[in-house]
């Protein structure tokens, strides 16, 4: 019998009820899991934070290290082992064929008149070795008074955890939070969040309380275009992960850098391979046009790109090899 797009959906959403019944995963109610992430519980010590600055032009950028986490390798659309085993060597990354490790970051971007937030991290219920974005923000000398703009690249739980604290308070009730318009309107639709299994339901739920205090303060940004939050810094629609996923394009003195996010969850397979997308992505197909076009304009420009699932210091280039593309990490600019 032939394999059949019915098929394909039933293990999809196996696997992905899988990874939801994990006991690190929603081993507790979507309270308890607000509970791990509280101030007290991650001041400013954490093994995982770093920091990583960079210049563009005259705006300052941050990356921050929230630690790291893995998947099981079927969580890879499309990845066959031998294959899979060259793209780690041209990557020079050791070849695991079981597990997927996958970094996670945000970005602070600062501006002469604005701290933006690109992201918020994970929360520690994810595992161990994640949780460090207070720490980070510690380790930079910014508080969470400093944040003007809370800027979402999409809703998933390791990009929401420092909104809100154990008792429901706001952690930055002066920020203005910003993300898609699509976004937020998928993200509280269950119609739209069919293809996640039930087991999802605590993490849904997560990020809705994580955001919905700040609802008050939200500003929605358009999938059609691109769209100025502060000067030289600009929302970019990048959809195919979430519908309503984005990222940041910031702009200075003809330097540029793109924040995309998600575009790549594996520096390991999907530069050598773009067209391997994840079962997590709400659109897979969509997410490897998205980011194909993106990592040949990235190496077209030659400009810096940066990625919440990047190997810190998460910050690189693009360049072409033979028929794909490879990453290159970014070299320190002394003297800034």
């Amino acid at each position: 019998m032939p394999f059949t797009h019915h098929d394909a959906s039933l293990n999809r959403r196996h696997f992905l009820s899988g990874i939801a019944a994990a006991p690190l995963a929603v081993g507790a109610s979507a309270q308890a899991m607000a509970n791990e992430t509280t101030p007290k519980n991650a001041p400013h010590q954490h093994p995982q934070a770093e920091i990583f600055k960079y210049q563009i032009g005259d705006i300052e950028v941050i990356a921050i290290a929230d630690g790291f986490t893995a998947l099981p390798s079927q969580v890879m659309v499309g990845l066959e082992p031998e294959v899979a085993e060259q793209a780690a060597r041209l990557a020079y990354k050791n070849y695991d064929p079981n597990m997927i490790p996958i970094a996670i970051n945000s970005y602070i971007v600062r501006t002469r008149n604005k701290v933006i937030a690109v992201d918020a991290g994970a929360p520690s219920f994810l595992g161990p070795n994640v949780g460090a974005w207070q720490a980070g923000l510690a380790k930079a000398n910014i508080s969470l008074s400093n944040i003007d703009i809370m800027f979402l690249t999409h809703m998933h739980t390791d990009h929401v955890a420092g909104l809100v604290g154990e008792t429901g308070e706001m952690h930055m009730p002066q920020a203005e939070l910003m993300l898609s318009e699509t976004e937020w309107a998928h993200s509280f639709d269950n119609e739209k969040l069919a293809y996640l299994p039930k087991e999802f339901a605590p993490m849904i739920q997560y990020a809705r309380g994580q955001t919905l205090p700040y609802k008050d303060q939200r500003t929605l940004l358009s999938m059609d275009k691109e769209t100025e939050i502060a000067p030289g810094v600009f929302s970019v629609p990048l959809p195919g992960h979430t519908m309503g996923h984005m990222g940041i394009r910031v702009e200075s003195q003809n330097k540029s850098l793109m924040i995309w996010g998600d575009i790549i969850h594996s520096p390991t397979y999907q530069f050598s391979h773009p067209e391997w997308s994840t079962i997590i992505d709400a659109d897979p197909a969509l997410s490897a046009q998205t980011r194909t076009k993106l990592l040949d304009q990235a190496a077209a420009d030659r400009a810096m790109v940066a990625g919440m699932h990047l190997d810190f210091p998460s910050l690189g280039y693009v360049e072409r090899h033979e028929n794909s593309y490879r990453y290159v990490a970014a070299p320190r600019n002394y003297g800034r």
